[in-house]
């Protein structure tokens, strides 16, 4: 599989993040088998992927919340999923806010290596995708 450059624009803001993201510690790169493999790591909401994304030391695809790379879906989702437990005077504020930057979010989470992970019927798209990479 022949991996496409990505655009300009996703690599000067994954510079940029990776700026304020200090070095971290990947536990157990010693036993990584050399053949296509999965792994499975902890994170805390949005910090795992980013840290995986811009250190991650070997070609992967990320498991990502697949309404996050559509801009239909994503501001509605991050509410619910992200910012519904705000105090209710903040709460239209991250309303707006996800409006304004959801473009952007999408932009960055379809440009990652990332596959989409559906919590509906679309999940079969989610494991033909992954399988397909690994035999790749």
């Amino acid at each position: 599989m022949i991996e496409k450059k990505k655009p300009l624009l996703f690599r000067f803001i994954k510079r940029i993040v990776k700026l304020f993201y200090g070095k971290n510690e990947f536990l157990g790169l010693d036993n990584m088998p050399e053949v296509p493999s999965v792994y499975v790591a902890n994170h805390v909401k949005l910090n795992g992927p980013i840290i995986n994304e811009i250190y991650f030391p070997s070609k992967k695809r990320m498991w990502c919340i697949g309404n996050l790379m559509k801009i239909k879906e994503a501001p509605s989702y991050c509410y619910i999923d992200f910012w519904s437990k705000k105090p209710k005077i903040l709460r239209p504020f991250y309303k707006v806010l996800y409006y304004i930057v959801a473009p952007l979010f999408v932009f960055l989470m379809k440009n990652a290596d990332t596959i989409a992970v559906y919590k509906d019927a679309r999940l079969m798209k989610t494991y033909r995708e992954s399988m397909n990479y690994l035999d790749n």
